[in-house]
């Protein structure tokens, strides 16, 4: 699927556990043992298939901050859902 840009391919799945599972299957072992959320978005970005821009191949500066915000805003929801 292409975005609206015409340039950035985006998957599509059925279901989070979809997601998750190819995920897991193509860069599980970035972020194996990586608990803490910088340390997990730095894995993924210093493995430059994340958080690159695809134009000058640069990291993008806010990709670690910006995903290890989202982690942590999302912990209160998944224990929740634990429950």
């Amino acid at each position: 699927m292409l975005a609206g840009d015409g340039k950035t391919k985006v998957a599509t799945f059925a279901s989070f556990e979809d997601s998750l599972r190819s995920f897991s299957v193509m860069s599980g072992a970035i972020v194996q043992g990586k608990a803490d959320p910088v340390a997990f978005a730095s894995a993924l970005q210093n493995s430059r298939q994340f958080g690159i821009n695809t134009e000058t191949g640069k990291k993008m500066p806010t990709y670690v901050k910006d995903v290890a915000g989202t982690i942590e805003g999302l912990r209160p929801i998944v224990a929740r859902a634990r429950k």
